[in-house]
């Protein structure tokens, strides 16, 4: 059973649910899983700014650097999500979340094409089309806190922008990783 907070709700009712799917490869059947980056970030750093919306808007910029390994009969990928302050004298935090699985004996250029890397391309895609800037909102009518990586200007100035980050993305992987990514 999961764990239950005081309203009821599964502590982790705000995660992401992980796509899953399976891929033939020469009649072995791969298993694997995925997260879209963008959405991860998007919810992590949701998570920060309630924690403290003071303490976010002294983020000067966030890297999300992307990487992808084999090991122990399995692929892993991850997102590292880098929070660097206005002030260089506070530490940079980073947070670490793994946004990828593949069950299978090697990682090759075939077996990421058709399994997780045409997931984590469309994410950075839409990390790129945001312009490379993470805005924070308050909406409105709930006063929640709202994340996008939406460009549009209008946007920005009808909902009350009140912070905005630059985004870099890097990627680290091996070579069969870089060549899907």
């Amino acid at each position: 059973h999961a764990p239950r907070i005081n309203n009821g709700r599964k502590a982790w009712s705000d995660h992401l649910v992980p796509d899953c799917g399976m891929w033939m490869n020469k009649g072995e059947t791969i298993h694997y899983w995925t997260k879209p980056i963008d959405g991860v970030v998007i919810k992590t750093l949701a998570r920060e700014c309630k924690h403290s919306l003071v303490e976010m808007k002294k983020v000067a910029s966030v890297d999300i650097v992307v990487g992808g390994n084999h090991g122990q009969g399995k692929f892993q990928a991850v997102i590292k999500i880098v929070l660097r302050y206005v002030n260089v004298e506070v530490k940079t935090k980073m947070i670490v979340i793994k946004v990828g699985h593949i069950e299978a004996k090697k990682d090759t250029y075939d077996i990421l094409k058709n399994t997780v890397t045409p997931e984590m391309n469309d994410a950075i895609k839409r990390i790129k089309q945001g312009g490379n800037v993470l805005r924070i909102f308050e909406n409105a009518e709930t006063k929640e806190i709202e994340l996008t990586f939406s460009n549009d200007v209008l946007l920005n100035e009808a909902s009350g922008c009140k912070w905005a980050m630059p985004v870099r993305v890097f990627l680290s992987g091996n070579l069969a990783f870089f060549a899907t990514v």
